[in-house]
């Protein structure tokens, strides 16, 4: 990160903190609001006010947690809907996760018809490869062959000079 960059989820306020922002935002404006019809309900001397009341403790930074069996109203339909929330979020995750292992079920099945082809594949291979070092040397024999006979021949034309074409077709190739 570069120097004087923020990191933004350092400073991003959470979804909590941003409700309760909200809550107290609208409780501070009630407030005020009720004090102001108070206000004019009664006049009150500013100059000889006393405030009776205790000075408000300061608010903590978290909600004070309520028991189960006491919510009531706004705050169990909340919860309620946060508890139904939750629910199907985990559904959801179950569903995503089956799916998931079942996909890895279907890989592992289609990897092992793999293995047994590619198996399948390497044998056919090697029986063609021991089909190949096989005609290779009947090529090799079959050339040697052919040399000896050429070399015959030649030597027979040497001696009896050129043989005719009724001479070479009855002469038997292996001698």
């Amino acid at each position: 990160m570069e120097t004087g960059e923020s990191d933004a989820r350092a400073t991003r306020r959470s979804a909590r903190t941003r409700r309760k922002t909200v809550k107290a935002t609208k409780l501070h404006h009630e407030n005020a609001q009720h004090e102001s019809d108070s206000n004019k309900s009664s006049y009150v001397d500013k100059d000889n006010h006393v405030n009776l009341e205790p000075p408000r403790a300061p608010q903590p930074n978290r909600t004070r947690r309520i028991p189960k069996g006491l919510v009531r109203g706004k705050a169990a339909n909340e919860n309620a809907e946060h508890t139904r929330a939750r629910r199907v979020e985990g559904q959801n995750l179950e569903r995503t996760l089956a799916a998931i292992l079942g996909a890895l079920e279907d890989l592992r099945a289609d990897n092992s018809a793999l293995k047994a082809d590619n198996q399948e594949l390497k044998t056919a291979v090697e029986e063609i490869t021991r089909e190949l070092a096989n005609t290779k040397v009947q090529l090799i024999d079959a050339r040697a062959q052919l040399l000896e006979l050429s070399g015959e021949l030649r030597t027979q034309m040497a001696t009896n000079g050129s043989p005719s074409y009724a001479d070479v077709a009855r002469t038997p190739l292996s001698s």
